[in-house]
């Protein structure tokens, strides 16, 4: 039981949200979650759910969960394809799974989790708010706050079985595509710039010989962020999405998300201090990222023998 327990709203019941429901109702907190979307529009957000092992040691799951097991990636380069043994390996997840499970576990310790309830200006009557409703935050919005970079992720499913234990990825002018086996069907997808995003996993598809689209070319969609965003607040704050938590170089923002979301947990209460250990943790992975990103994408299209065929690789914190 918390020593002094808190009233804690947090708006956005993805992940992330419903993690820190759980924890914090485990620590005798009374918390509040509201979701503007309905249980079914939640859990069909435009996300991959390809994540590492580590995410099970925030969320206990079993092999149900899984749809397959990834051991790596082929980064395809123009004149040169790069394999990527990921350490620790990756799971292909049902999110509406993962989501059921810790709705199920938040709603067990006692937190009070309401879907089709949309905050359009911040609450009063909470000791704290945590805003975790994702890339368009408004909880970010009514701070003021300046938005992160955002990238367009696209995606597209071809049925057919596939359970191959690699993704691949083509490298494009600010982003990639890519294509997931995820056991029972293929996911293919594209980040790049919104602008461009759609004209360019058309074309990229095409060129595939892949037939696309639902008869009218529309894909599932959702903007990604990139780039740390905190507010200073001692009783408001934000984790995942809305702080802009996803990874530079592949747009994955889960595991970053939650280990966010385990600071808050060791700091709580005390935003301010949550705020000061997260950038320190962050914010050198985040401009170390987009560099080693940058300088990838160089040498793959204009020095490809620079770079080694065949590389181990933590996708998560890699050292570069």
């Amino acid at each position: 039981m918390a020593g002094n327990p808190q009233k804690i709203l947090i708006v956005g019941a993805g992940i992330v949200g419903l993690y820190l429901a759980w924890q914090l109702s485990l620590k005798g907190h009374k918390v509040f979650v509201c979701e503007k979307r309905s249980k079914e529009g939640s859990w069909k957000k435009s996300c991959s759910t390809l994540v590492s092992e580590r995410i099970r040691d925030f969320i206990p799951m079993d092999d149900s969960f899984i749809e397959n097991k990834i051991s790596g990636c082929l980064i395809n380069f123009p004149k040169k394809t790069v394999r990527l043994d990921f350490r620790p390996i990756h799971l292909v997840l049902s999110r509406p799974a993962v989501l059921s499970r810790l709705l199920e576990l938040a709603q067990k310790e006692g937190a009070e989790v309401s879907f089709e309830k949309d905050i359009k200006k911040t609450p009063e009557g909470f000791d704290k708010i945590i805003g975790c409703d994702g890339a368009l935050s408004k909880v970010r919005e009514n701070f003021g706050l300046s938005n992160p970079r955002f990238r367009l992720g696209i995606q597209f499913f071809q049925k057919g079985k596939d359970g191959s234990d690699f993704v691949e990825t083509w490298p494009t002018k600010n982003g990639f595509c890519w294509r997931i086996p995820r056991g029972e069907e293929t996911e293919w997808g594209m980040l790049e710039d919104p602008e461009t995003a759609l004209a360019r996993f058309k074309e990229f598809l095409k060129n595939k010989d892949i037939p696309f689209g639902d008869g009218q070319g529309s894909f599932p969609a959702a903007l990604v962020p990139s780039g740390l965003v905190l507010p200073k607040d001692k009783n408001i704050t934000l984790c995942g999405d809305a702080a802009g938590l996803a990874k530079p170089w592949s747009g994955g923002g889960l595991i970053w998300g939650l280990k966010a979301a385990s600071i808050l947990l060791e700091t709580f209460p005390d935003f301010e201090a949550y705020s000061r250990k997260t950038k320190r943790f962050f914010t050198f992975r985040i401009i170390k990222g987009r560099i080693a990103d940058t300088a990838v994408h160089f040498l793959g299209k204009r020095l490809p023998f620079l770079l080694p065929d065949k590389i181990k690789y933590d996708n998560d914190f890699p050292v570069l």
